[in-house]
């Protein structure tokens, strides 16, 4: 809404700036014809103060739009980058909690790898991340959460009615 605001406050300020009879082009004589030069300096209409203003307004508000998408496409870019690197860390700690948990100390660790993996899948999907990283992450730390406290409750279970 805001920029269809705008865009029709600049076609009113050029149509009040450039009128209409500026835009009609005069016709003269044939070309080759030696008084062409002449006719072209008298017949070519000079700018009033309000034309010349409406142009350098339109020049400036040109290279402001040219500096904002150039600054956006490197924001842009930065933030795809950013959010490329959350997909794969997402899928590496989603993956890597398997692993883990087979080494006896550093098991305990593998659900914290999971969470891990699943938050950073999480917030690379918002960011716009690479979609199948990060929902490989989530989907694989939210399945080994599932199978080990299935296999704690089991154990737990076992523990009692064997005790």
């Amino acid at each position: 809404m805001k920029y269809l605001i705008q865009a029709c406050c600049t076609a009113l300020f050029l149509t009040l700036a450039f009128p209409l009879h500026s835009a009609i082009h005069i016709t003269g004589p044939a070309p080759g014809h030696e008084a062409v030069k002449g006719f072209e300096k008298e017949s070519t209409p000079k700018r009033t103060v309000g034309q010349r203003l409406a142009v350098k307004y339109l020049q400036k508000k040109a290279k402001k739009q040219r500096k904002k998408k150039r600054t956006n496409k490197r924001r842009r870019a930065d933030t795809d980058e950013a959010a490329d690197k959350l997909s794969t860390l997402a899928l590496i700690f989603g993956a890597g909690a398997w692993p883990l948990v087979l080494i006896p100390i550093l098991g305990t660790l593998a659900f914290a790898c999971a969470i891990t993996g699943i938050v950073l899948g999480a917030m690379a999907l918002s960011r716009g991340g690479n979609k199948l990283k990060a929902i490989l992450g989530i989907v694989l730390g939210g399945l080994f959460l599932v199978f080990a406290t299935v296999a704690l409750i089991v154990l737990f279970f076992t523990l009692i009615w064997v005790g």
